[in-house]
């Protein structure tokens, strides 16, 4: 039932693509995850617990809690193929942002990465930030437009640019871990630290007025 199910699957996005799925008929079985390889798409998509279309978004104090937003933290630095992770946050006004920027710093630094608190910039400061002091990871934490009592927690890479999802689907699997045991979830030797990052909005400016 599993493979007439994918194989109809299969025939909808070929549809979609404008191929005909008779065509390929007397190829073997695998040929549907053969063709999505060469076309770059992905067969199947695993749903995500945490992360929707813009990072992990919720009432705060709610479903985005101060512990899972350590456990965010905690997660992102140790899914870092860096030793030590460099990480940036910056938040907007919101009430709730202090409580969830102290969160992920927190995990952070227990996962044996450093965090910067930057303080309230705009969401593009933090891909400006990350690329111009070459930090290896950078958090938003902020929910644009969403309701008041809403926040929201977006990560950004050394790059600049959103992770991707098999990135983001890593951090949830580590955050399973962390949350159901947070008293076990260290595997560093040592914890890094907290550090405010001073003159975040001048060195912004100065990247903006040079670009």
């Amino acid at each position: 039932a599993a493979k007439r199910r994918l194989a109809a699957s299969s025939d909808d996005r070929l549809a979609h693509l404008g191929v005909n799925s008779a065509r390929f008929a007397d190829l073997p079985a695998s040929w549907p995850g053969l063709l999505f390889a060469r076309l770059n798409c992905p067969m199947i998509s695993t749903p995500k617990k945490f992360f929707g279309t813009d990072g992990v978004r919720g009432v705060a104090g709610e479903l985005l809690s101060a512990e899972l937003a350590l456990a965010l933290g905690h997660a992102a630095a140790a899914c870092s193929p860096v030793e030590r992770p460099q990480a940036l946050i910056v938040r907007d006004t919101r009430e709730s942002g202090p409580m969830l920027e102290s969160a992920l710093a927190a995990g952070i630094a227990q996962a044996g990465g450093d965090a910067f608190c930057a303080g309230v910039l705009p969401t593009p400061a933090a891909s400006v930030l990350a690329r111009r002091l070459g930090l290896d990871l950078a958090v938003v934490v902020s929910a644009s437009h969403n309701p008041w009592r809403d926040n929201g927690i977006k990560f950004f890479g050394a790059d600049g640019r959103k992770l991707a999802d098999e990135l983001e689907a890593d951090i949830e699997a580590r955050m399973g871990g962390i949350l159901d045991d947070p008293a076990g979830a260290g595997e560093t030797q040592a914890v890094g630290g907290v550090r405010e990052l001073k003159g975040a909005l001048d060195d912004y400016l100065r990247e903006l007025s040079s670009a």
